[in-house]
């Protein structure tokens, strides 16, 4: 949520869709209402805020935790060399897939990794177009570099960080990413909550 806040359900609906989501209004509504019983956020009559933005951080880790759709995706470990090369260079971003994990976290400055990984939206259609790149991508799964899992799971997808080479998950999916990925997971996890809360301040602090 923005640290304004929102005046109007419709309004929140509207600024969650402009972030690369496809919600309906009445899904807004109900997650509203849990979030209002949790006292998670303020809900007056002129605008909506969030109460408490540490704690509904740590909430949203304990709902990706306990996700059954996290547990039903598919992952995958190949031979990519030369990945960047799906990049379309200066023309446009990286929409074919985005870096997460570890990956993510060394291209923000927060971990090192010699592992790549990745997730895509459907692992055939990635392939033909690394195919039509000629970029070889070969089924690997001992020594395979480069580990991608398959998933529409709107929350990875959401406010990405479009990029010409290696587009990146959010901060806020990379944080609930790194408090279930033990045990150098949370280390990560709780140097990204730092960034998400000062960001928010700074943010209020434009406002005023």
């Amino acid at each position: 949520m923005k640290a304004e806040g929102f005046a109007s359900v419709s309004e929140i609906y509207k600024f969650i869709n402009s972030l690369n989501a496809n919600v309906t209004l009445s899904t807004v509504s109900k997650v509203l209402k849990i979030l209002d019983e949790e006292l998670l956020i303020n809900r007056g009559k002129s605008l909506i805020s969030v109460a408490d933005r540490e704690k509904l951080l740590e909430r949203l880790a304990e709902g990706y935790k306990n996700s059954t759709e996290r547990n039903r995706r598919n992952t995958y470990r190949f031979v990519i060399e030369n990945i960047q090369q799906l990049s379309p260079g200066v023309v446009g971003q990286c929409k074919d897939y985005l870096a997460g994990g570890f990956y993510a976290s060394q291209i923000k400055g927060l971990a090192v990794t010699d592992q790549k990984t990745i997730f895509v939206k459907d692992i055939e259609q990635f392939r033909r177009k690394a195919e039509e790149k000629l970029v070889s991508v070969t089924p690997d799964a001992e020594f395979g570099n480069v580990i991608i899992t398959e998933t529409k799971d709107p929350g990875v997808w959401f406010n990405p960080d479009w990029r010409m080479i290696d587009s990146v998950v959010d901060d806020i999916e990379l944080y609930i990413e790194m408090m279930v990925d033990t045990p150098r997971g949370p280390k990560i996890a709780e140097q990204l909550k730092r960034r998400i809360l000062q960001k928010g301040d700074s943010d209020g602090q434009q406002i005023n």
